[in-house]
């Protein structure tokens, strides 16, 4: 049998939500509430304090709310993925942002400041590509263009 730590929280009366729209959310998703709740505390418990200030400072310069802020980062990539799947075909490429190593901690997934030092190099790499592409055509139109 699982042992539980109680805690004791309250919702401010002025909120958007009340502990039966807790109720409900939590029956939409076929949980309890207390499944609910640890669910949502294991969220932030576990992510990069650097992700949460990156999402802090964005969702403060949009003036969003932070959950929102994630939940179209998260859609943008979706629907991404999705029109390059329809355009060029079903990937089976890793995705990126989901590289794993295995270390002295075991198969791991790399998050935060290692997922950055392994990534960031590779994003600038496509990207200065593309910026070299992009300079080579425009070099090429200019090119064509003198010999008209």
């Amino acid at each position: 049998m699982t042992k539980y730590e109680r805690i004791v929280t309250a919702i401010p009366v002025a909120s958007k939500w009340d502990l039966s729209d807790i109720e409900v959310r939590a029956a939409e998703l076929g949980i309890d509430k207390n499944e609910f709740v640890i669910k949502a505390v294991d969220l932030l418990m576990n992510f990069d304090n650097d992700f949460l200030n990156y999402i802090k400072y964005f969702a403060e310069g949009m003036k969003l709310p932070e959950y929102l802020v994630i939940q179209n980062m998260i859609f943008f990539r979706k629907l991404d993925e999705e029109a390059q799947n329809e355009v060029f075909g079903s990937s089976t490429k890793m995705v990126e942002g989901f590289m794993s190593v295995t270390d002295e901690k075991g198969t791991r997934a790399l998050t935060g400041k290692e997922l950055e030092k392994h990534l960031k190099p590779m994003k600038i790499k496509e990207y200065k590509a593309q910026l070299e592409e992009k300079e080579n055509k425009l070099e090429s139109l200019r090119k064509m263009g003198e010999t008209d």
